[in-house]
C-alpha cells in the first residue's frame, strides 16, 4: 500500500488567515499555483484558498475585505500522512478538487497531494 506521506509534496506554501489576500494573489501567481493551505500559528489547517475563491476580488466591491479569511474555503478535506493513496485517488475521481492536503497526527500541515502527484506516481508505478 502506498501512503500519501510518500508520494506528498513536502515543501508546501502556506499562508495565516489574516494575510492580506492581495499578497496571496501575488503569491499564487509568483509560484504559479492554483491554491494555499491557510493554517493558525501552530501550522494547524483552517482552510484553503484557491484561485476560485480570489476570483470574487474583481466580482464583489466590499471594502472591507481585505484577509485571506475573507475569502478562503473554511471547510476543507484532508486525508493523514498514512492514508492510503488509493483513497486520495478515488476521491479526485468524485470530486472537482485538485488537491488535498496532508495532515500528521496532531492535525499539523505536513504536504498536499495534487493531481499532478498522483500523475507521477503513476508513471513510477507504471515505469512510463
Amino acid at each position: 500500500m502506498v501512503q500519501a506521506g510518500q508520494v506528498m509534496t513536502r515543501d508546501v506554501i502556506s499562508v495565516l488567515p489574516e494575510s492580506p489576500v492581495l499578497d496571496v494573489v501575488r503569491l499564487m501567481t509568483d509560484r504559479e499555483v492554483s491554491g494555499i493551505p491557510v493554517v493558525d500559528r501552530e501550522k494547524r489547517l483552517v482552510g484553503i484558498v484557491t484561485e476560485k475563491d480570489v476570483i470574487r476580488l474583481l466580482v464583489e466591491e466590499d471594502v472591507n475585505k481585505h484577509s485571506v479569511q475573507d475569502y478562503m474555503t473554511h471547510k476543507v478535506m484532508s486525508f493523514k500522512e498514512d492514508s492510503n493513496i488509493l483513497d486520495i485517488c478515488r476521491f479526485f475521481i468524485k470530486s472537482h478538487v485538485r488537491r488535498v492536503p496532508i495532515l500528521d497526527a496532531d492535525n499539523r500541515l505536513v504536504g498536499l497531494i495534487s493531481r499532478r502527484d498522483v500523475l507521477m506516481e503513476i508513471r513510477r508505478i507504471k515505469d512510463i
